[in-house]
């Protein structure tokens, strides 16, 4: 089965608490479920709708916090060439 592709559009419709989508790594993830359980708090809301990859790269997370996050990705975000 093909993998989904996303644009930031499609991401950016997506930004709200309750329904929040997040672009991580050209990677697309739905994180309405998981925003309450962040363990840094808040602070995850910020990149809500957004390519987030510069906030997380700065917040120093793992490559194990990466890899959780498999549990919550929807697809690929698309580039248009």
């Amino acid at each position: 089965m093909e993998e989904k592709t996303f644009s930031l559009k499609d991401v950016e419709k997506h930004n709200q608490i309750s329904d929040a989508w997040i672009v991580l790594h050209k990677n697309v993830y739905n994180i309405t479920d998981f925003i309450d359980s962040h363990p840094g708090g808040d602070i995850i809301k910020y990149g809500i709708g957004k390519d987030a990859t510069e906030m997380f790269r700065n917040a120093g997370h793992s490559n194990d916090a990466l890899e959780f996050m498999n549990h919550y990705k929807i697809g690929k975000l698309k580039f248009h060439a």
